[in-house]
């Protein structure tokens, strides 16, 4: 969602991670489990008192525009509340964590429209506004909580108990920040898996570009959509592939993550046909270069594993060897110059050319003359 409105001043145009510096890695520390958790309350109480000053102040305010985010809060259409909501929380997220939790409780599949309304301007929110661009949330217990260690030294980041009181609340709400974002994904998976298939595309759309955007969940967001490759629609099937097609050409260098969660899939056991030929299907689409070396030889070992898999089953259906000869064909010229990662699997091959179709074939014999080719380019040079 855009914002609907200009900051008035450069302290309101900086995000919340700008107010302290980030670590990129969470930090090692001494602390025991009894000592964090007292710290984290301490750090709550911190937090809840400076967002009840800031809620006094708001209260007092007379300002025109303040009013109006009152009265949409307090009487607006759905619509209009969710707005003001995100208003709020783009404002000042630090003292509207209530409201961020209240959206992420609103995604829901009772009512279809408003859940996608909520679920795309939550996606805006946390992309434009409350995710770090380059590093990772960190929970409370993360933090570099041995700097309280140093509070009687002098050698510490705190110049007053003030300041540590604010750092102390910062942490906090980083904390519930991270909690808030792992609620509203794991959120989009229950709608991923909703009863009707325009709100499973839109789930799975919306996770894809939480994915592309920051790296935030970036395991669970993944394993979700390589999962709703199996999904029963196949309407819903091929909008996967399309989105993950889509993360490839924005981020090239996730072909490696991808290809290990696809590879998960091909071989987890009751995995559904259509699905696996989905996945394969994927697979042939990489887009690979010279420096694609190691993935093209990895493909290239995952589709002969499948297709002995195929062939323990029984002949495997003509779609699928084709579809699996042409990732071959494609990886191989990618694939490291010997051709000993084929060699081990050319009786396979062989045993395409007899019991494929004619274009099953045709696919077989051209791998094998790849094949041949590239052994005599070898022995001759």
């Amino acid at each position: 969602m855009k914002r609907f409105k200009e900051m008035d001043s450069n302290s309101r145009n900086l995000k919340w991670y700008e107010e302290y510096p980030k670590g990129k890695e969470s930090y090692k520390h001494s602390k025991s489990e009894i000592e964090i958790s007292n710290l984290k309350d301490e750090a709550k109480r911190y937090l809840d008192a400076e967002t009840s000053v800031f809620q006094m102040k708001e209260s007092k305010s007379t300002n025109s525009e303040t009013a109006w985010l009152k009265t949409a809060l307090a009487q607006g259409t759905t619509s209009d509340k969710v707005a003001a909501a995100i208003v709020l929380v783009q404002d000042n997220p630090k003292y509207n964590l209530a409201r961020l939790a209240m959206l992420v409780n609103q995604v829901r599949v009772a009512k279809h429209n408003q859940c996608n309304m909520i679920i795309k301007s939550l996606r805006d929110l946390f992309l434009s506004d409350l995710l770090h661009p380059k590093y990772k949330l960190l929970k409370f217990k993360e933090q570099n909580l041995n700097e309280f260690d140093k509070s009687d030294s002098g050698d510490t980041i705190f110049k007053s108990d003030i300041s540590r009181k604010k750092l102390m609340a910062h942490w906090y709400f980083e904390d519930q920040l991270s909690e808030q974002y792992e609620r509203f994904v794991m959120s989009l998976a229950t709608i991923a898996s909703d009863t009707v298939d325009t709100n499973r595309e839109v789930a799975i759309s919306v996770m894809t570009d939480l994915l592309i955007g920051n790296a935030e969940q970036e395991h669970k967001l993944l394993e979700l959509i390589v999962n709703k490759i199996g999904d029963p629609s196949s309407k819903v099937g091929s909008k996967v592939i399309f989105c993950l097609n889509k993360l490839l050409r924005e981020h090239p260098n996730m072909k490696s993550v991808v290809l290990r969660e696809v590879e998960k899939l091909l071989f987890r056991k009751n995995v559904a046909q259509r699905a696996q030929y989905y996945a394969i299907c994927l697979l042939t689409q990489f887009l690979l270069n010279k420096d694609d070396e190691k993935i093209a030889s990895t493909l290239i070992e995952v589709y002969f594993a499948f297709f002995k898999a195929c062939l323990k089953k029984g002949e495997p259906d003509s779609r699928m060897m084709a579809a699996l000869l042409t990732g071959v064909n494609r990886a191989y010229p990618f694939a490291k110059t010997d051709s000993s990662i084929l060699h081990n699997h050319i009786d396979s091959v062989y045993k395409v050319v007899h019991i494929g179709s004619f274009n099953v074939s045709l696919n077989a014999l051209n791998l094998l003359y790849q094949v041949s080719m590239q052994i005599i380019f070898i022995t001759k040079y």
